[in-house]
């Protein structure tokens, strides 16, 4: 799918896909003007929510696996 919307004009947005958020992908943010970061949840309010993230240094920082702030929060462009 993601080879298919390249091919049509999608070429400007690059997909990368994990099982979970790591340290490791703080380094991908460099550069980025703009980042969309979908998790799954068992407690948003309908089918999707879009929440503007901020860095913060939550729980998470010093485990395995991050939420999304704390990768905004240990990126090079923070």
């Amino acid at each position: 799918m993601v080879e298919q919307e390249q091919r049509n004009g999608w070429g400007y947005v690059e997909l990368l896909t994990d099982f979970q958020f790591q340290i490791e992908h703080a380094a991908d943010l460099e550069n980025r003007a703009l980042a969309l970061f979908v998790d799954a949840s068992v407690s948003c309010p309908g089918p999707y929510q879009f929440t503007l993230l901020q860095p913060i240094r939550d729980t998470s920082y010093t485990s395995h696996t991050l939420s999304p702030a704390a990768v905004l929060y240990v990126s090079p462009a923070n």
